[in-house]
């Protein structure tokens, strides 16, 4: 049908009449309708309602905490974003939707009568409580609490972070005999025999007054003093090699956080190695390199691929380094340098498959568990 007459018959039967053989009738439509937004209602009421979002919860509760300790509602904010992201990550990844239960974070500044104090006094205890004293509490001027993000920072205020650790930097290439000599005497390298570009940054004066901020101010410092930085390096690993005694030279490898540092510290006390080059080495030419030094004055040599099975430990120890320095690797880029090493590993194998001077090693870090080591000459 396609038209009517407008009279008072026609209009009683509309409801009831199609206007296609496949269409409804205007009452059937209603009827559908009906049915519909009953269907809708029932179902609504079955709904709970949500439950309040855990990560907003937990970054709420930082930014009371970080409030009320005295930091600028902004940087209260910023602080608070980072935890609570890094958190959700790390607990995303594990698997865990209740990970706003589990982390009881507690930040706290011990620091006698410091609420009733200015600004500036109380960013001065704050530097003194952390041991940073004479010219390091007195080259901020109290405008810059330990522990800033560098991003934070007034661009002047970065801008005098970032010279005076190029300045240091410069320092020691005019005399690395200075460099060489702390590095000997920091309590973490065994001597100089354990040999990590993470200890010789932070090892820079302005860094180790504060890491967190040094840290993070890493990425804006000049690309030609960085060089300087890994030149050292080069160096220090040439003096720890050559000084191995009867010792196999260690050369770690793998992703962040898979316990290379800890592993080498267990490798120097065992006196399985005489020196430790530590890095993730996820390009077979660098450990290639290394081994060339220690083939310079007939050392022998192990590579170390360091695993650490326990995911959640992992990213335990990645947040806690991302608290203590700011620096924080993705899941992902973990994971992309865990699956290269052993390809690059499986490299130098091939090449050094006769000389009885290289050994290949697989260690298994366990938490609470010695060590297993595989593999061998």
């Amino acid at each position: 049908m396609t038209a009517m007459a407008g009279t008072e018959h026609a209009k009683a039967l509309l409801p009831d009449i199609k206007f296609s053989p496949d269409s409804y009738t205007p009452r059937q439509i209603g009827e559908q309708a009906d049915l519909l937004k009953a269907a809708q209602d029932g179902l609504q009421s079955q709904v709970e309602t949500p439950a309040p979002d855990a990560r907003q919860a937990l970054r709420d509760g930082l930014v009371d905490q970080f409030t009320r300790l005295g930091y600028e509602p902004s940087t209260a904010e910023t602080y608070a974003d980072a935890f609570s992201s890094l958190l959700h990550n790390a607990n995303v990844r594990m698997e865990d939707p209740t990970y706003a239960d589990q982390w009881k974070l507690s930040f706290s500044r011990p620091i006698e009568g410091e609420a009733a104090m200015t600004p500036v006094d109380r960013v001065l205890a704050r530097l003194k409580a952390a041991g940073v004293e004479g010219d390091g509490a007195t080259m901020f001027q109290g405008e810059v609490p330990k522990g800033v993000h560098f991003k934070s920072l007034r661009p002047d205020q970065q801008a005098q972070v970032t010279h005076s650790i190029e300045n240091e930097i410069e320092a020691w290439h005019q005399n690395p005999e200075s460099f060489f000599s702390a590095y000997d005497a920091h309590p973490e390298t065994h001597g100089g025999q354990l040999v990590n570009g993470d200890i010789v940054y932070s090892m820079i004066p302005t860094v180790s007054k504060d890491l967190f901020l040094g840290h993070t101010a890493g990425e804006s410092i000049d690309i030609g003093k960085l060089s300087f930085l890994n030149s050292l390096r080069k160096l220090q690993a040439e003096r720890a090699i050559d000084r191995a005694g009867d010792k196999p030279v260690v050369i770690t490898a793998g992703g962040q956080a898979s316990g290379k540092t800890s592993m080498a510290e267990y490798l120097l006390k065992k006196g399985e190695a005489g020196a430790v080059i530590d890095a993730p080495h996820d390009r077979a030419k660098d450990i290639e390199d290394i081994l060339k030094m220690a083939k310079n004055v007939h050392k022998d040599a192990d590579v170390y691929f360091v695993v650490r099975p326990d995911l959640k430990a992992s990213e335990i120890s990645n947040i806690k380094r991302a608290m203590r320095e700011g620096r924080y690797v993705e899941p992902e880029w973990r994971g992309d340098t865990t699956a290269k090493v052993p390809g690059e590993i499986l490299k130098v194998a091939e090449a050094h498959r006769n000389d009885p001077r290289v050994g290949i090693k697989v260690l298994v870090n366990r938490e609470n568990a010695t060590p297993e080591i595989y593999g061998g000459k």
